[in-house]
């Protein structure tokens, strides 16, 4: 049981984890293209 208990806790944190980075790699995401939408207009509409 304590097992089962502990391997559940587990999947928790590894899935609390990953949501985590994901969030933090799509808010880096975001900068990136407000810097690049807004940083220099002349460059996003060449990348576009």
């Amino acid at each position: 049981m304590d097992a089962l208990i502990i391997e559940f806790a587990n999947g928790i944190m590894f899935w609390k984890n990953m949501i985590l980075s994901n969030l933090k790699i799509g808010y880096i995401n975001e900068q990136m293209v407000k810097l690049l939408v807004y940083g220099n207009p002349k460059k996003s509409l060449g990348l576009k």
